[in-house]
């Protein structure tokens, strides 16, 4: 039967009706030919175009199937990104709207039998956000060019971040090495040898004075201030025994006192804490809580108080408890020594104890004297030492400090510094 001319009526109707979207199953995707009716594409399957075709796909079938597959999948990740970046769609509505294409590629040429198959996929390889609804499948596109920019700008944060702290390294290198160079040049400054003059340049007139009782007694009014100037002073006495006149070894030894004493202020604050509770000391308990208990200001024999002592210290005694473990920083559980409770108590109902008893009676005495106690807070905390001696003017103890990089060195430590070790 002979065609219609194209510009019969018969012609522009087949035209008009092959211009809109026909059935799915009657399109032949190795041909691109779209059938109106199952006899038409009965008879395009019987044609010799179309069986060329099929010779063709008959050679290597998976490569054209697996192409068609990738085809399929960039169309629709390409109308996600356009359509859809930023919403969430239901999948069949996404496929409807690629399928307002004519000339799309079918996913019956693809690997994918159903859409079903298809968006689990995409779950899988992580190119879309996949969720089964009750009302079907929605899919949420992935943007990787967000992605990898917010992972650029974390690496370009990172390396920044290692800079500056390579440039703060250098710099903390280069104020170490100039500190030290001002040490040196302090530390090397001493008085050059002058040479002996004789004979009658010299003035006869002339007479030689000596400042070793002065030197001596400035000596021991620095050794008696505290241990720092004790020690700047016998930096000062070695430079006098060696020959050297005065002046110079005293500047070298204040230098020195200074910057110990800085570093003793830096200590004192660094190791400053509001809190001082630890394991293992001795504390009393002052919790009126525990009145019903009997163990609040408990009296024992030994317990006596010396007039003008601080009342935030206690001395040992029958009312104490030991420390057995911290709840936290400000509550520990603590073991009565008399009786053997278990009681938790907070730090601002507890108090030091001292490692000596007072004796009024026939003359005060204090009794214990070197006890071993823990330095609880302040430069030297967590340091044991033994009681020296106890400054009841001043409201202070001197320390012996036992083992580490201080050891033997004697410290003046205030009552609420330090506790009897248990």
């Amino acid at each position: 039967m002979p065609k219609h001319d194209f510009l019969s009526p018969k012609g522009i109707a087949n035209r008009i009706k092959s211009k809109g979207l026909q059935k799915l199953r009657w399109y032949c995707q190795m041909c691109q030919k779209q059938c109106r009716d199952e006899n038409g594409f009965k008879c395009h399957n019987m044609s010799e175009s179309h069986q060329r075709q099929m010779a063709v796909f008959g050679l290597d079938p998976e490569s054209i199937i697996e192409s068609y597959s990738e085809m399929f999948l960039d169309t629709w990740m390409e109308h996600l990104r356009t359509s859809h970046k930023h919403s969430r769609i239901a999948a069949t509505v996404c496929y409807n709207e690629i399928l307002t294409d004519r000339n799309h590629i079918h996913m019956n040429s693809t690997k994918w039998y159903t859409l079903t198959e298809f968006v689990k996929m995409l779950g899988k390889e992580g190119l879309c956000k996949v969720e089964d609804t009750p009302k079907g499948w929605f899919i949420t596109y992935i943007d990787r060019d967000q992605l990898e920019q917010i992972s650029k700008d974390k690496k370009q944060k990172r390396e920044r971040a290692e800079e500056d702290e390579e440039i703060r390294h250098e710099k903390a290198i280069l104020e170490q090495a100039e500190r030290a160079a001002k040490e040196a040049r302090v530390e090397e400054t001493v008085v050059k040898d002058t040479e002996l003059k004789r004979g009658v340049e010299a003035s006869e007139e002339e007479k030689i004075t000596f400042g070793l009782a002065a030197a001596s007694a400035t000596q021991k009014g620095k050794a008696s201030a505290d241990i720092l100037d004790a020690f700047s002073s016998k930096k000062g006495s070695g430079g006098q025994s060696s020959g050297a006149s005065a002046p110079a070894p005293k500047k070298v030894g204040g230098n020195l006192a200074a910057m110990m004493k800085e570093e003793e202020h830096k200590k004192e604050a660094k190791n400053r804490k509001e809190y001082w509770i630890c394991e293992g000391i001795v504390v009393k308990v002052l919790s009126k809580d525990l009145k019903s208990a009997g163990l609040y200001k408990k009296k024992g024999v030994d317990n006596g108080v010396t007039k003008g002592w601080r009342g935030a210290v206690a001395l040992s005694g029958v009312d104490n408890g030991v420390i057995r473990k911290l709840a936290d920083k400000f509550t520990a559980e603590i073991k009565m020594q008399e009786g053997g409770a278990v009681v938790r108590v907070d730090q601002a109902e507890l108090e030091t104890v001292i490692p000596v008893r007072i004796r009024l009676l026939p003359r005060l005495c204090m009794e214990n004297v070197g006890g071993k106690v823990r330095v609880v807070n302040g430069g030297y905390r967590g340091e044991i030492a033994k009681l020296v001696s106890v400054d009841m003017d001043h409201f202070c103890a001197n320390l012996c400090i036992s083992g580490g990089g201080n050891d033997g060195r004697t410290i003046s430590v205030a009552y609420e510094d330090f506790s009897k070790l248990a």
